[in-house]
């Protein structure tokens, strides 16, 4: 009897098909949780659901969230930093329904998803408000159900009435829109202080994609409310995709804006036609809701008209620095005054952040102060008399580091953060140093030279870029892809005499050659003597930038033993076939007798180098083409192979006993002396007691990728 009673509790448990929670008030939800086939997950008034990092509540079945005014279910992320990923309606149920209800979400990465594999006969989302998601994927998206949706009778009533969207990176997609099967109603839409990555308005943040073949009305948009929407610069409304045969109809549209803010037709005349009978001012838009109904900027005041009881409660500019303000209120208006500072930012007493417009340019020209009305206003500026200087000389790039800067007398530095990458092509030039170019500045030779770079522009007078090179030098390299002339006879000296004896070696100097090889890293700090940015009305600006770099580099240094040209040898051939047989890394050579001298041991191949450009670029939309010189002064005296001690180290035939290089035969005279083995008596030694240096010049191109993604756009 015991077990028989057992089996019919267990029966009954099994065969529950309403999974309830009553009475918890805080809900966990981790990994991803499925509600399965016949199921309904249920939430009460009042519960709050916290989402655990990259937990997803997937409901195969039905989910009922009901809320109400007084009593709204919250779901928020446990971690701001590592949200949820959100809500997803999967798989085929007949039986259960989608109801949603006075329901607030807060930082989710994707708040509703219906994955194109779902259908319910009815969805019906209510007073809902999403906020804080920076993900940039859509806060709702509906794809195409599995049902033919030219077949009437498989209808899916899908209705949203009472939706907030505030401040998320992303709208809202509803794909099918104008379906026979999917049936959308919407209503009393609220799109308020959402910022999208980009500029392209035709995303929308209402974005409604037709059926194909779709020719009737048979969805319905009621109210929708629009107001500070951007994509970058540019205002964000409703924007539909399909064909021209297309319409819909948005019965009230209220806006801030003076445009339309709907990407339909009238913009691309491939697109859907959306009718607006009316359009109304927010003035005319009613709501119990608190929000900032207009804003505007004038140099030391904003300007707010909210509605209800809605007001700013902080200011801050673009580096997230706090701005002071004193409130005054006139009428409906709120009057922000404030004294220093250039605000970019507002937050309201509801938990909203609002882009403050900027001042026209004109309005700032040389003000540094505009009003100082109270005594509390004077003790303010006196206090942040040193703050402000400290801002107006230093580049703040975080809590602990700071650049000092130079700008425009009151000019203001905004914030870009915008990423290049970019190449270049050119040559590099040998300096002269301890032997010297014949007809200086003229080079002996000119190399090629070429690199990548990275560059983060920090603001319109500030960027940083990582360069990395691989250039080489040469003095008498008859391969070069610039051959100008020779070297100056080098000076020598009298080893036995202490120096006192110089004399000149003439007609040697060919033989005397170097071809460098160096691969070159290095950090560069830019000053952009204009601003970097194009202005507005323009299509391209010409910036011209001066640059400080350090870095390290990796050289090595080769002398050819030129031969004959072989009979029927080309160019190409006779060229390989040196650089293959008859180039020796005179490292390995010692030429100053570092493989036999007491404690002289080979020079080291890595050196620091210290250097200063100039570039000019001209800046497009996304491209930039730009040039640029640069000289390089290094921490080695060994690019060309000379140094401060004598040449062979005063000791020719001890020089070839020791070679380090193996297989030479021929060619080893011709590498080491010009003459003969008497050479030695009378050394070359560095006479400009100055490390190496270098000069480069490129051309190069690079591409603005800030924003971008490898993630596949939906």
């Amino acid at each position: 009897m015991k077990f028989k009673t057992k089996s019919v509790v267990l029966t009954l448990l099994v065969t529950c098909v309403s999974l309830t929670l009553k009475s918890q008030s805080v809900i966990n939800i981790s990994g991803t949780k499925v509600v399965a086939g016949g199921e309904v997950f249920k939430v009460t008034a009042g519960s709050t659901l916290v989402f655990e990092p990259g937990a997803i509540l997937s409901v195969e079945g039905g989910i009922e969230l009901n809320g109400t005014l007084e009593s709204p279910i919250t779901i928020i992320s446990k971690d701001s930093e590592n949200p949820g990923r959100g809500i997803q309606i999967n798989g085929w149920d007949q039986q259960s329904n989608i109801k949603i209800s006075n329901v607030k979400i807060d930082g989710l990465v994707q708040s509703l998803r219906f994955d194109p594999f779902w259908y319910r006969r009815s969805v019906n989302l209510n007073d809902i408000e999403i906020k804080n998601s920076s993900s940039g994927e859509p806060v709702i998206y509906v794809g195409s159900p599995t049902i033919d949706l030219s077949n009437s009778s498989n209808k899916v009533l899908f209705n949203i009435k009472g939706l907030n969207l505030v401040n998320n990176n992303s709208g809202i997609l509803l794909e099918s829109f104008n379906s026979l099967g999917l049936i959308y109603d919407l209503d009393k839409l609220l799109f308020a202080d959402n910022y999208i990555d980009g500029s392209d308005e035709s995303r929308g943040i209402l974005t409604l994609n037709f059926e194909n073949g779709s020719t009737t009305t048979t969805s319905r948009i009621g109210q929708v409310v629009l107001f500070r929407n951007f994509a970058g610069n540019t205002t964000l409304g409703v924007a539909v995709a399909g064909s021209s045969s297309q319409t819909a109809t948005i019965e009230t549209l209220f806006t801030n804006d003076s445009q339309r803010l709907v990407y339909d037709q009238s913009k691309d005349p491939r697109i859907p036609l959306v009718n607006t009978p009316f359009i109304g001012d927010l003035k005319m838009f009613n709501t119990s809701n608190n929000y900032i109904r207009s804003i505007a900027h004038v140099f030391g005041t904003v300007k707010t008209v909210p509605n209800a009881n809605s007001q700013l409660v902080e200011l801050r500019d673009s580096s997230n620095r706090l701005v002071e303000f004193n409130l005054v209120r006139v009428g409906d208006t709120q009057m922000y005054h404030y004294i220093q500072g250039l605000p970019a930012w507002g937050f309201t007493n509801n938990g909203a952040k609002i882009r403050i417009p900027e001042v026209v340019a004109s309005e700032v020209s040389n003000i540094y102060v505009t009003k100082i009305d109270t005594g509390e206003y004077y003790d303010y500026l006196r206090k942040k008399k040193d703050e402000e200087k400290f801002y107006a000389t230093h580049l703040v790039l975080d809590k602990y580091l700071t650049l000092p800067v130079i700008k425009r007398k009151g000019e203001i530095l905004e914030k870009q953060k915008t990423w290049e990458l970019g190449i270049w092509g050119g040559g590099s030039i040998y300096g002269g140093g301890d032997l010297k170019h014949k007809f200086a500045p003229v080079p002996s030779t000119i190399e090629y030279s070429r690199g990548l770079y990275a560059q983060i522009n920090l603001n319109q007078r500030f960027s940083v870029k990582l360069n990395g090179y691989y250039s080489s030098i040469s003095m008498h390299n008859i391969f070069a892809p610039g051959v100008f002339s020779g070297m100056k006879p080098p000076v020598v000296y009298n080893k036995n005499k202490f120096g006192d004896d110089i004399r000149i070696f003439k007609n040697i100097t060919w033989p005397i050659n170097f071809y460098t090889r160096m691969y070159i890293l290095e950090g560069e700090a830019l000053w952009h003597m204009k601003e970097n940015k194009i202005k507005p009305g323009k299509k391209y600006a010409i910036i011209p930038t001066l640059g400080l770099s350090f870095g390290v580099l990796h050289y090595t240094p080769y002398r050819f033993t030129y031969t004959e040209k072989m009979e029927n040898e080309n160019y190409f051939t006779f060229r390989n076939r040196l650089y293959s047989d008859h180039m020796y890394n005179l490292r390995k050579v010692g030429s100053e007798g570092q493989n036999f001298l007491p404690g002289a041991k080979p020079y080291g191949s890595i050196a620091l180098n210290l250097g200063s450009s100039f570039s000019l670029a001209l800046k497009l939309k996304k491209w930039s083409f730009k040039g640029e010189m640069k000289v390089a002064y290094t921490s080695t005296d060994y690019l060309d192979d000379f140094g401060p001690g004598y040449w062979y180290g005063g000791d020719l035939e001890a020089v070839r006993d020791n070679i380090q290089i193996d297989g030479i035969s021929q060619g080893i005279k011709n590498l080491l002396t010009p003459t003969d083995s008497k050479l030695a008596e009378y050394s070359i030694r560095s006479t400009n007691g100055l490390n190496d240096w270098y000069y480069q010049a490129h051309l190069g191109v690079s591409y603005d990728i800030t924003g971008f993604s490898f993630k596949k756009k939906k």
